[in-house]
């Protein structure tokens, strides 16, 4: 794979979960874990069915948000504010990131599927918040999860962007693909494998992580595993 050409990028975006930090702080289990008890405390069903309804409607509809929305009227916002109150004490300032972050030049932002209110706890915590320009989240994309292609556009709108200027980050593969075609630099963060930590994760990121692994690549410009490295390397050859 020919090393893209970052002369002409002016935006940088950022997937946030397992993007700007590592997947072994597996946040994502701590969601999960909330997912559950929202639907046990709200459709009063046991743990193990929550668990399952949860699955089926991720799978169905790529997020358990919309299933309960369809499916039982559930309030977008109570659910949203439920899920992701969760303990992130454990993530700790990432000194080389923020260091990366200030080196590079142009607007920096985040695109994620989880809530503002989230994504600005964790680039606190991180230590980075002060790089970014905007957040792009889940109820910016109308409840609509990556990777559909409507809201990478509307991303790109939002923050008055043009695709052939922007590289974009990512953690999940099949995530590249609109942004890809869009013709935005992609740049897939593949973390090198750890089979405990896959252990440990819920299965809808264990499934996303699988099905990157065995996605076509030629959606993606450039596979990285340590963001930290990249960054550097690109404004060390500047």
């Amino acid at each position: 794979m020919n090393r893209p050409d970052f002369a002409k990028i002016t935006a940088w975006v950022f997937d946030l979960d397992n993007t700007l930090y590592p997947p072994d702080y597996n946040i994502a289990a701590l969601i999960d874990v909330r997912i559950t008890q929202f639907i046990v405390c709200h459709l009063k069903l046991s743990r193990k069915e929550a668990f399952e309804l949860q699955k089926t409607y991720w799978r169905k509809y790529g997020l358990t948000l919309i299933g309960l929305m369809k499916k039982h009227r559930i309030n977008a916002n109570d659910y949203l504010e439920f899920t992701h109150d969760i303990d992130i004490d454990h993530i700790k300032p990432n000194p080389a990131l923020q260091n990366a972050l200030a080196r590079l030049a142009g607007a920096k932002y985040i695109f994620t599927d989880s809530t503002r209110q989230y994504a600005e706890k964790i680039i606190h915590q991180l230590g980075i918040a002060e790089h970014f320009d905007g957040i792009f989240d889940i109820c910016d994309a109308d409840y609509t999860p990556k990777p559909a292609k409507q809201i990478y556009e509307k991303m790109l709108t939002r923050f008055g962007l043009m695709p052939q200027q922007v590289a974009f980050f990512e953690d999940i593969a099949r995530n590249l693909a609109p942004a890809h075609a869009l013709g935005m630099r992609t740049i897939w963060l593949r973390w090198p494998r750890d089979n405990n930590a896959d252990k440990a994760r819920p299965y809808y990121d264990m499934q996303a992580h699988a099905d990157s692994a065995n996605a076509p690549q030629t959606h993606i410009d450039y596979i990285i595993e340590d963001l930290v490295a990249f960054l550097d390397n690109l404004t060390d050859n500047k």
